[in-house]
């Protein structure tokens, strides 16, 4: 229910929000900003694999831990369950990292109106949430019907 109210929440505001932009004779485009050298080639540059994220913890923080009362076993069962989120952070980190290249490589510059900025997070979060949907379609597609309904 609440997704559905989000969902619903960013449509209107995305909406209006155009309308607003579109009425005040605002450029919706990012074509204004596009250095003249870009072009889809530059893509190859923008991946993930060319930036390597580190995530290193303090060694203090162990101390600290233990201090607060937990065992050399319950430690290092900790680190056997944060190791695998850390990995997901960094390979979360690298995309950025590669998505924000694309945009300098892109754009003269990332100094925006606040409407303009307001305008792509709506747009993208509205092609997110899409992205969402399509998403479960595909997974309740590929789940049996019969395990769905025991699930919930």
């Amino acid at each position: 229910m609440y997704l559905f109210l989000f969902s619903l929440y960013v449509r209107v505001s995305s909406l209006l929000s155009l309308q607003r932009l579109f009425e005040e004779g605002e450029d919706m485009s990012h074509d204004a900003n596009v250095i003249e050298t870009w072009n889809e080639q530059l893509l190859e540059l923008c991946v993930p694999s060319n930036f390597k994220v580190t995530i290193m913890y303090e060694p203090s923080l162990l101390q600290k831990i233990a201090e607060a009362g937990y065992s050399q076993k319950e430690l290092s069962g900790f680190l056997d369950r944060m190791i695998p989120k850390l990995e997901i952070i960094k390979s979360l980190a690298a995309k950025q990292s590669a998505a924000m290249l694309k945009g300098t490589l892109k754009y003269r510059s990332d100094v925006w109106s606040i409407n303009d900025w307001i305008g792509y997070l709506l747009d993208d979060a509205g092609d997110g949430l899409n992205y969402a949907y399509l998403l479960a379609a595909q997974i309740e597609r590929a789940v049996d019907p019969e395990t769905r309904a025991r699930r919930g």
